[in-house]
């Protein structure tokens, strides 16, 4: 996260991770999910954030003796991703086995005792037409929502534990 800016108002930052899942036994069903996202904060007037997650299915091809065994060409796993990230040739982009899992964007507007929410959610979806074909199909979610932040002073809070009644 950056330092604040703008008499300590503003503050941004840029988030990512990798999630590698390989499975000894069944290697081809090992993949690695990569996170990225970025947010930006304008105290107490607005939260502005995006987030990605890209899979690739294919990590056992990056190991010669897997790929062996499978009867597939070993990959590049710096190449597949300098693809992935080259919009300037389509082809090239979609013969990476890096791919969209899903895409998140929100902003929530903070008014005095309320939020006001506005997130968009997409993935994309394996249909099969009316001639058998397999494609994908984008599956968007838009989210509005309006929430009232109770007054501090009237929250309670009420507990059950171990037969004693908390209040």
């Amino acid at each position: 996260e950056s330092d604040p800016l703008w008499r300590n108002r503003i503050r941004w930052g840029v988030r990512t991770d990798a999630l590698l899942r390989m499975n000894l036994l069944r290697y081809t069903e090992s993949f690695l999910d990569f996170r990225l996202g970025f947010n930006l904060k304008i105290h107490e007037f607005l939260d502005l954030s995006f987030s990605s997650v890209s899979r690739n299915a294919v990590v056992y091809q990056y190991v010669g003796s897997l790929a062996d065994r499978v009867n597939v060409p070993q990959r590049s796993a710096v190449e597949d991703i300098v693809q992935s990230f080259n919009f300037g040739n389509r082809a090239a982009r979609e013969d990476s086995p890096f791919n969209i899992q899903s895409i998140s964007v929100a902003a929530v507007h903070h008014l005095d005792d309320w939020d006001f929410t506005v997130r968009y959610t997409g993935s994309p979806e394996l249909v099969q037409d009316g001639s058998g074909a397999d494609r994908y199909r984008w599956v968007p979610l838009l989210e509005l929502s309006l929430v009232w932040r109770p007054i501090p002073e009237i929250r309670t809070e009420v507990r059950f534990d171990d037969d004693d009644f908390f209040y």
